[in-house]
């Protein structure tokens, strides 16, 4: 199945209230989904680095996916992050998996996600026919995340333009656009 579809099969599958969607409230829907925990996690990671995606499994078979993102980030780009590494999780790609124990590695050591057996990091991408699996994961994650946001921007738009304006003209030109 080609990227895009996976992605438009996911959002059928994710409900249509996408207009006060945040990070979290995406997890709770792709725990649902997929059967699998969710945690957020602040953490001082390596410079140039925002975030990471962990699967954990435990003793009785559960998966928890640990989101990891930077400390001090902006929390625009705190949500990005997060919703990032979540649609990793929605679209079931290869990320890290640790144990328990390894995960605690983590949390002491964070540059260990980088520098590792475990180091999945983002790279700057290659031409179309020499790219990685990892690479085609990371712009479909962030195709997903844009497509999220579009969506809560153009959801947010609509109630505002159902009210309509003073401005006919721009009303209008927005129709047209297919903003509203």
């Amino acid at each position: 199945m080609h990227s895009t579809e996976n992605i438009e099969l996911l959002f059928r599958n994710l409900g249509e209230d996408w207009a006060n969607i945040t990070p979290e409230k995406l997890a709770q829907r792709i725990e649902l989904l997929h059967g699998i925990r969710i945690e957020f996690e602040e953490m001082a990671l390596p410079r140039g680095y925002f975030g990471a995606c962990v699967i954990v499994m435990d003793s009785d078979g559960f998966s928890t996916g640990y989101v990891l993102y930077a400390k001090n980030l902006p929390l625009t780009q705190q949500a990005h992050v997060k919703t990032h590494e979540i649609a990793h999780l929605a679209l079931q790609h290869t990320t890290i998996s640790a144990t328990e124990e390894q995960l605690q590695q983590i949390q002491r050591e964070p540059s260990l996600l980088f520098r590792s057996n475990w180091a999945i990091a983002c790279r700057a991408s290659t031409p179309a026919k020499e790219r990685t699996a990892r690479e085609v994961q990371e712009d479909e994650a962030e195709l997903f995340t844009r497509l999220i946001y579009e969506k809560r921007t153009l959801m947010r738009q609509s109630k505002y333009l159902q009210r309509g304006s003073s401005l006919k003209e721009m009303d209008d030109a927005l129709r047209r656009m297919g903003v509203a």
